[in-house]
């Protein structure tokens, strides 16, 4: 099913057939693909819990097809207005494309999705963005202008919180002066840090943590927490403190791309918080992507919508995070006429 108006790809719906090939483009040849983008991260949610409408853009005229881009997402309907929207089973969404893909080229296929929800009847179209600049090698704003060019609005703008692990600037002059002091309060009692540690061991802190302060539940239950971490046994760490070998604080740390890492998790026994043992996971943490050559630690969102939540946000900062933009758009009127990209001066 082709856009009468593209001159270099075509869509295929996505379906089981191309899973290798996606998340083979998703880690080894996109530009600003990440573990939230792969069909075996997305797939750990049944297949009837969502209604899938991925596509898969390819070049023309290559065989075998050459995969230029692919964009995750799903239908969803609710008091019968229906949305072609990013996975809601991953922290983000977007287009994932190649390095070599121009700005036209990106327009076209903007094009051709809005093409694809017209034919489908979809009322709009919700596009959640990561944080363009920590996630992409080279980054790629031009995702955003265009979905501003082509009519789309946008819904939220969350304020994330990251470190530049090869900052030229020491982290000691962006994180709080009690860090360092954390830091050697906790080696002093004897903790000691450990990044594998079997997630059911730590599964009691995480679920005590979300219920005791904010009284939620984890995101994932316990059995989708080992299912994911068996899919991913290299690239997601539970990283632990101990005292005495026991758990008293957690970090499940997400490895995003070979760029940026993320947290998914923080929690501690609040009866050890004395001792420090986050801020020596954090340090452990920092030092071990820095020597890896990653180049982020993002730590998400502390916001939602206009609502700013201080304490979190002020904890990050203090450990040396500091703001990046997490962009949600929304197109509600398909039919609006498209601007044309001048493609000559």
């Amino acid at each position: 099913m082709e856009s009468p108006n593209n001159n270099e790809f075509y869509r295929v719906g996505y379906s089981g057939s191309w899973k290798d090939a996606w998340d083979e483009f998703v880690i080894n040849q996109s530009r600003n693909g990440t573990i939230f983008h792969e069909r075996n991260f997305l797939e750990y949610h049944s297949e009837q819990k969502f209604n899938d409408a991925s596509l898969l853009f390819i070049k023309k005229k290559s065989n075998p097809p050459i995969i230029s881009a692919v964009f995750p997402s799903v239908f969803l309907e609710t008091s019968g207005v229906k949305v072609l929207s990013s996975h809601p089973g991953s922290s983000y969404g977007g287009l994932i494309y190649s390095p070599s893909i121009s700005t036209s080229g990106v327009s076209d296929i903007l094009e051709q999705i809005i093409d694809y929800a017209k034919k489908f009847q979809a009322n709009s179209i919700e596009i959640r963005l990561p944080e363009q600049i920590i996630f992409s090698d080279p980054p790629d704003q031009e995702l955003s202008f265009l979905l501003w060019h082509k009519g789309f609005n946008l819904k939220t703008r969350e304020l994330s919180s990251a470190v530049f692990l090869q900052s030229r600037i020491p982290l000691s002059k962006l994180s709080k002066k009690t860090f360092s002091w954390s830091v050697n309060r906790a080696k002093s009692e004897g903790l000691t840090v450990s990044y594998n540690f079997p997630v059911e061991k730590i599964y009691h802190l995480i679920k005590n943590n979300l219920e005791k302060r904010y009284e939620k539940s984890p995101t994932h239950t316990l059995d989708e927490l080992i299912d994911i971490k068996n899919r991913y046994p290299n690239r997601i760490k539970a990283w632990t403190a101990m005292k005495d070998k026991i758990p008293v604080g957690v970090v499940v740390v997400f490895e995003i791309n070979t760029r940026a890492v993320h947290d998914f998790y923080i929690a501690q026994d609040f009866k050890y918080s004395k001792f420090q043992p986050l801020y020596l996971i954090f340090d452990s943490i920092f030092h071990y992507y820095r020597d890896n050559h990653f180049d982020w630690f993002n730590f998400g969102i502390s916001s939602r919508d206009k609502w700013i939540k201080w304490g979190i946000l002020n904890f990050k900062e203090g450990l040396g995070g500091r703001g990046v933009v997490r962009e949600t758009w929304i197109l509600n009127d398909l039919n609006k006429p498209i601007d044309p990209i001048c493609k000559e001066f």
